[in-house]
């Protein structure tokens, strides 16, 4: 059995790595076969029934172990209509990764009765009407949007509304107009109200976002995005700043969200990240010759209430009138 396992095993790998999802069984030799090679620790269950060579684990960010999951899903259970966190991954929405743990189905009348795997929640939602993407059925856009927003928190909802004006899928008026004709009673709608309100389709990813999010609920001057500042010492070059705020007694504060990624990655060499470093230094002793005051935070202090609070107050950063 082992050695007629072992090449359907890989078969089933190849097909699905090929189509950027997880390998799952038809038959019960495939099922034998995938449970060995896990067995044999040469892959992994991410989610029941579903499988991926360890080595091509690993190399998946989170964002792609859960598209891969939903791709397989998708496939082998094509009535799916994949709902809420789920669906705006599938739109290509800026999901924050703590919401990509569980795949989240619509359930109808009679859609997805007996689920009751872990890491699936089904929505007591119909399951039509229905959008098509790349193969997989996921709700409409407007009810995944507002169905995010009423689920989750206000900074984890604004990456999301972000992404989805960013991305011109919907605009902010639609969005709100929606909300006003669907809204209504549901739990969690004052969040996504106050959520709609701050959307800015101006902000590039969901970092940005959550850290806008973050001086929003600390209550300070909420900053211009993406605004260009010229180069003083060569004329047409300019530098596009994350957050820039304007004080009352005129200086000019930039805020620069400092990914991690810019560095270090995969794919990057040692050369090559020493060479980004030096570029954003160089971008900041520029941007610090135009007279203005430049704050660098992470990620993980942009989430950090309590730093921000600290940071933004030393700036000399107001807060907003009430």
């Amino acid at each position: 059995m082992s050695e007629r396992c072992s090449p359907m095993a890989d078969c089933l790998f190849d097909e699905a790595e090929a189509a950027y999802r997880y390998a799952y069984a038809s038959t019960r030799a495939e099922a034998i076969g995938l449970q060995r090679r896990v067995a044999a620790s040469r892959a992994v269950e991410p989610s029941k029934g579903y499988f991926a060579r360890s080595e091509y684990y690993l190399g998946l960010s989170e964002r792609a172990r859960a598209m891969h999951l939903v791709r397989a899903m998708a496939r082998s259970h094509p009535d799916y209509v994949f709902s809420s966190y789920s669906a705006a991954l599938v739109y290509g929405l800026q999901v924050p990764y703590a919401l990509l743990d569980t795949v989240h189905l619509a359930r109808g009348d009679r859609c997805n009765r007996r689920l009751r795997y872990e890491g699936i929640v089904c929505h007591e939602a119909p399951c039509r009407p229905f959008e098509v993407i790349d193969g997989i059925r996921v709700t409409p856009l407007d009810r995944t949007v507002l169905d995010c927003l009423c689920q989750t928190d206000f900074a984890q909802g604004l990456a999301i509304a972000d992404s989805a004006l960013h991305e011109r899928m919907i605009s902010k008026a639609e969005l709100i107009a929606f909300m006003v004709r669907n809204g209504a009673r549901r739990k969690g709608v004052s969040t996504a109200r106050r959520v709609a309100a701050a959307a800015d389709s101006r902000s590039e990813n969901g970092g940005e976002s959550m850290a806008r999010a973050t001086m929003i609920e600390l209550g300070f001057m909420i900053p211009e995005l993406q605004v260009e500042l010229d180069d003083p010492l060569e004329p047409g070059r300019v530098y596009r700043v994350d957050f820039l705020w304007v004080l009352p007694d005129g200086a000019v504060v930039v805020g620069e969200l400092d990914g991690g990624w810019k560095y270090v990655s995969k794919e990057r060499s040692a050369s090559a990240a020493i060479k980004a470093m030096r570029k954003e230094r160089l971008r900041e002793s520029r941007l610090s010759l135009t007279g203005v005051k430049v704050l660098r935070f992470s990620y993980e202090q942009a989430i950090d209430r309590a730093y921000m609070h600290r940071l933004l107050t030393c700036a000399g950063i107001p807060m907003r009138a009430t």
